[in-house]
């Protein structure tokens, strides 16, 4: 975000040299197995959809999807709930056969954009990178892994970048 006018630079460049355009960058991910990672979904990237924003994976009212890995069933699926005040919401759900877990909470009945999801950290468990709504010119990409779930849940959030502005 540097100003046009501004002798110093303070932002980063970054490049890939890849037959395939990555969906996301990982910065000290030693932890990390190399070698081909398993997609069980991969969606339509805003810049891919180019302004058709219907090309996207949107998380909506109405939105459901399953996947299978380790031999067990994942889904992922956008519910309307009550809130703690009795108020209608919109919930991003994910559970499997003996664990639900809340990803997101909106009053709106749009969620966000659902980017990939895989087995990024090879535990035989999925990993979701996901846009969860936030607000209006306030976007949030976000890596929920399932190596790093805290005690009852199936993923955790590893990693975001927040971009304010149009």
């Amino acid at each position: 975000m540097d100003d046009e006018n501004s002798k110093e630079k303070r932002g980063k460049s970054v490049s890939v040299v890849s037959k395939t355009k990555p969906l996301f960058l990982l910065k000290g991910a030693d932890k990390f197995d190399k070698g081909e990672i398993e997609t069980l979904f991969k969606g339509v990237t805003l810049d891919e959809a180019g302004e058709t924003e219907n090309s996207t994976t949107e998380l909506k009212k109405g939105f459901v999807q399953t996947y299978q890995i380790g031999g067990e069933n994942y889904t992922l699926r956008v519910e309307r709930v009550f809130n703690k005040k009795l108020e209608i919401v919109f919930a991003l759900i994910l559970e499997s056969e003996r664990t639900k877990q809340i990803l997101h909470v909106s009053g709106e009945d749009y969620l966000g954009t659902l980017f990939w999801v895989g087995d990024l950290d090879s535990d035989n468990k999925p990993d979701f990178y996901l846009s969860p709504w936030i607000k209006e010119n306030v976007t949030e990409s976000s890596l929920f892994l399932s190596s790093e779930s805290e005690k009852n849940n199936l993923v955790g959030k590893v990693a975001l970048m927040v971009t304010v502005g149009c």
